[in-house]
């Protein structure tokens, strides 16, 4: 069985769910936080990072959030590990 940090799981949540929504649509942290019951901390630092490595495009505002900004057939579970 493979033990998996938190931040990790918030992370493949994070983009899956990203991932299932039309390609412009942007996906807010506080979105995550009610569909997933997740700590709202945590998963703004995730996908904070996640931009930072060009993951995720980051938009600010009050309608703001994120998008995915590469194919996720590029990202490999230890990226995933190395940078959380």
């Amino acid at each position: 069985m493979i033990k998996m940090n938190r931040k990790v799981e918030y992370a493949l949540m994070s983009l899956r769910y990203m991932a299932d929504k039309a390609p412009s649509e942007l996906t807010s942290a506080r979105e995550l936080v009610e569909r997933f019951n997740v700590p709202f901390d945590t998963v703004s630092k995730v996908l904070q990072v996640l931009a930072t490595k060009e993951v995720l495009d980051s938009h600010k505002g009050i309608h703001g959030g994120y998008l995915l900004k590469t194919d996720l057939a590029g990202v490999t579970f230890l990226d995933l590990v190395e940078w959380l």
